[in-house]
């Protein structure tokens, strides 16, 4: 085995299976279904933010472009519609609770990674 990584990766995702099933069975229903509505979401921030970022990162041609723009608006109009459907909407609102605690840490670690950083970059993105 050339690297050590795989076994860690395929148990830790093994294992976060495992903590899965034990939740659905042990937890109430409707908390279960906030919680995996909430991951759910969370992972539609992140293709969100991956799309939005990915125009920053390349110089997009018109199509390409329109791909990105209509890909955002399909994760938005998924995002959305978890406010019409009664169980889904604490859901929602769970994921906007985590995202707020990530953007106040975000915050909070920008001003000590200034403090620790000699680089002038203002972004992390750079054009390809």
């Amino acid at each position: 085995m050339k690297n050590k990584l795989e076994l860690p990766a395929i148990l830790l995702t093994t294992g976060g299976i495992i903590v899965s099933i034990v939740l659905s069975i042990v937890m109430p229903d409707n908390i279960y279904e906030f919680v995996t509505t909430a991951a759910g979401l969370m992972l539609l921030y992140n293709w969100l933010f991956i799309l939005a970022s990915f125009g920053r990162i390349l110089s997009l041609k018109g199509s390409e472009q329109f791909k990105r723009i209509l890909g955002s608006l399909f994760i938005l109009t998924a995002i959305g519609g978890t406010l019409f459907h009664h169980t889904s909407r604490p859901g929602f609102f769970l994921s906007i609770a985590f995202l707020v605690i990530i953007a106040l840490v975000t915050l909070i670690m920008r001003s000590r990674w200034k403090k620790t950083s000699t680089d002038d970059d203002s972004t992390l993105f750079k054009k390809i």
